[in-house]
């Protein structure tokens, strides 16, 4: 959606006035009554029928610029504006379908709720080549919103122990989180790469080494030399060593020459220093 067009949806969804409360309450009231009628919707009169989707529409096209209030907030997650507020609009009716009038909540409060949560679920699903859980993706994104906070509170990122105990999971789950989060931003075997103007496919015609596996090794190295580049030799080892290869501290310390104390610290000390670029993956 181009910012015209945006502009353009804008003021038609403006043309809507905002109901009062007392409005609100008398629409939802309506469309309860038509959707809980025994026997299910089609079998209501044609009256409650009619009353329940015109209620439900009114609702539905006042309630339109919460929608895109709520869309801006995930405009750089990945999915187009228009797509945002088309899944924003299937979490609004969802929500106004289930809305109870008679528990005593705000109409916006209760809808505000299936609105984000239709966005986010599209984004999880959609945005990503590969798909992730759900649950994945709301730990990541738990995550990420911890070590914004904390780096701005603190002028520097949490170490990997304060973030896993933010979002309940041990630091090696946590690697594997960040991890697989990284391997879901993989690109098409059809994309064209820079450096040769060839696609992954044609680069491994001749070869032996399935395209898949060839294309995990180069996003495996570049993600590593990416984020690593800016550790020490010995730091980085101890990473790659622990983390990815799984190696046990006492051999790590015997290939090093340290003490299993200055490995674990040195390890800390480089999990703390990449943790902004693995939460920015």
């Amino acid at each position: 959606m181009t910012e015209t067009e945006l502009q353009s949806y804008l003021r038609d969804i403006g043309r809507h006035p905002v109901l009062s409360k007392d409005a609100q309450l008398i629409h939802c009231k309506r469309i309860r009554v038509w959707l809980d009628w025994p026997g299910g919707r089609e079998a209501a009169p044609s009256r409650v029928q009619r009353s329940g989707r015109r209620s439900l529409e009114i609702m539905t096209t006042t309630n339109l610029r919460l929608v895109v209030s709520v869309a801006k907030k995930f405009k750089t997650k990945g999915l187009d504006m228009l797509d945002l507020i088309q899944e924003g609009n299937i979490g609004l009716i969802r929500g106004l379908e289930l809305f109870d009038p008679t528990r005593g909540y705000s109409v916006s409060t209760y809808v505000y709720w299936w609105i984000r949560q239709a966005i986010s679920r599209s984004i999880a699903m959609t945005s990503r080549t590969i798909r992730l859980p759900t649950q994945v993706t709301d730990k990541y994104s738990k995550a990420q919103r911890f070590i914004g906070m904390y780096t701005a509170e603190y002028g520097e990122p949490p170490s990997m122990e304060r973030i896993g105990q933010h979002v309940g999971l041990p630091e090696h789950r946590l690697i594997r989180l960040f991890d697989a989060v990284a391997g879901a931003n993989c690109g098409s075997l059809d994309a064209i790469q820079p450096d040769t103007g060839n696609n992954y496919v044609d680069n491994v015609a001749c070869s032996r080494q399935a395209p898949e596996d060839y294309v995990h090794q180069l996003d495996r190295k570049a993600y590593l030399n990416d984020v690593m580049s800016e550790l020490n030799d010995d730091v980085r080892h101890i990473v790659e060593s622990i983390v990815l290869d799984e190696k046990r501290v006492k051999e790590v310390s015997r290939e090093l020459e340290y003490t299993t104390k200055e490995v674990r610290r040195l390890r800390e000390e480089g999990m703390q220093q990449i943790a902004p670029q693995l939460i920015a993956c």
